[in-house]
C-alpha cells in the first residue's frame, strides 16, 4: 500500500471512532436533560442506525 493509502485509512479510522464516541454521548446527554429509559433507548437506537 502507498504512503498516501495509508493516510487516507488514518483519516478514515479517525472519522469513524469519532462517530463512534458521539453515538454513546447523545444517549449520556439526554439522561443528563432528564429524559426517561424510552426516550433514550430511542436515541441510542436512532445514533446506532447512524453508524449503518
Amino acid at each position: 500500500m502507498s504512503h498516501s493509502g495509508d493516510r487516507w485509512l488514518a483519516a478514515w479510522s479517525l472519522g469513524y471512532a469519532a462517530v463512534g464516541a458521539s453515538s454513546v454521548l447523545v444517549p449520556l446527554y439526554a439522561i443528563e436533560l432528564g429524559a426517561g429509559a424510552f426516550v433514550v433507548s430511542v436515541v441510542a437506537a436512532t445514533a446506532a442506525l447512524q453508524e449503518i
